[in-house]
């Protein structure tokens, strides 16, 4: 397969993980917290997806170390960033299904529905923005090596993988604990990062301690919703 066609398929991987991800998780964060910061995943998904855009455009144009261009940064770490993409979704679903438990008792969410400043409110935001920024920095770098008439078809593949992921994540949940196919949606990068990168032994390292997880499906059992904690059922299963 040549260097074009494992990138084009790349964004498109990248693109349905950012979708699915997004749609997902308000399920998850309709039960944490309160129904209406289910919405806080769309503007941390435009700010994960924004701010790495700004930030290419930005040492473009000369902002930065001289003599950097859009080449030099997208041929630098875009496989790191895959990497630590699909590490980082994962992660952010275990965070939410056990780490929430554990700041609750520092700042409840009330009635009322809290605020950003609770301790909750401040995880989620933490442990959501983190895999938007990786996975949209992703995007940006695979956008910026496409050169041309290439601009098109990449963005053709990026729009094709949005549209995939936004179709199929909500038929899933009908099937699938939420948590645990959110955290397998963490697989796409991994696979993006092997496509693109000469060295696939991390991303395959880690797609199998995800793949082990995922059936061991503890770390992502939620037992635990805004106001108690579910001593005996697991919600989503």
């Amino acid at each position: 397969m040549n260097p074009s066609a494992r990138q084009h398929i790349a964004i498109a991987l990248v693109s349905f993980a950012v979708l699915f991800y997004q749609i997902g998780i308000t399920r998850v964060l309709s039960v944490v917290l309160w129904y209406h910061f289910a919405f806080l995943a769309i503007s941390l998904a435009l700010l994960g997806v924004g701010a790495p855009g700004v930030w290419f455009a930005l040492r473009k144009n000369g902002v930065g170390k001289a003599g950097d261009g859009a080449r030099p940064d997208a041929d630098r770490g875009l496989a790191g960033v895959l990497l630590a993409g699909g590490v980082a979704v994962p992660l952010s679903v275990i965070a939410i299904t056990k780490g929430m438990a554990l700041v609750r008792g520092a700042n409840d969410v009330r009635d009322t529905g809290g605020g950003f400043l609770d301790a909750p409110v401040l995880l989620t935001i933490g442990t959501i923005l983190v895999p938007f920024l990786l996975l949209g920095a992703a995007v940006c770098l695979l956008l910026l090596r496409a050169q041309g008439r290439r601009v098109t078809t990449m963005y053709g593949a990026d729009l094709l993988g949005a549209t995939l992921g936004a179709v199929v994540v909500v038929p899933l949940m009908h099937i699938f604990p939420t948590p645990v196919m959110l955290a397998a949606s963490g697989l796409l990068p991994l696979a993006a990062a092997a496509l693109v990168s000469p060295r696939r032994v991390l991303p395959a390292v880690a797609g199998i301690v995800l793949v082990a997880t995922m059936i061991w499906g503890e770390p992502y059992q939620l037992r635990h919703t805004k106001k108690y904690d579910e001593a005996r059922a697991v919600l989503y299963e």
